[in-house]
């Protein structure tokens, strides 16, 4: 749950990416909620929630989080308790393909699609750099 002044919001998605700059602070994803009021004099920050606007409660996802590290695509993420957790697969490891599409080949708009569980495939197939076999892994919610 978050709370800011009197406004409370629990089950909502925040998050960060460790790798941007400005990391650890809310970002315009979960502010585009509210009209944003900054009193400069009192050093206050006042978030109204948009009429009508629904927080995100829910996301779908495989269990990781990819990024590019220079030519690179890795892991960035990987949930606890997931399927990914259990395979064994570890931050920073190193993706050959997804999909049976080499790694460096995927582009920007699959890599935040396969973050934010956009993607249209229901699994994704991981190959890893020094591992014999690939790694199925099925979307699911990652809230009940």
């Amino acid at each position: 749950s978050l709370r800011i002044g009197n406004f409370k919001a629990e089950n909502v998605v925040v998050s960060c990416n460790p790798y941007e700059p400005g990391r650890n602070l809310v970002g315009l994803g979960f502010l585009k909620n509210f009209i944003v009021t900054i009193d400069w004099l009192n050093n206050d920050i006042y978030l109204k929630p948009i009429e009508g606007k629904k927080l995100k409660d829910n996301v779908s996802t495989y269990g990781v989080g990819v990024y590019r590290k220079h030519n690179n695509l890795c892991i960035l993420s990987v949930n606890k308790n997931s399927e990914a957790e259990k395979q064994g697969i570890r931050l920073d490891d190193e993706i050959e393909s997804i999909n049976n599409i080499n790694a460096k080949d995927v582009g920007e708009k699959k890599i935040d699609a396969i973050d934010n569980g956009n993607l249209n495939e229901e699994e994704i197939i991981l190959k890893l750099k020094n591992r014999e076999h690939s790694i199925h892994l099925k979307k699911y919610n990652l809230f009940n």
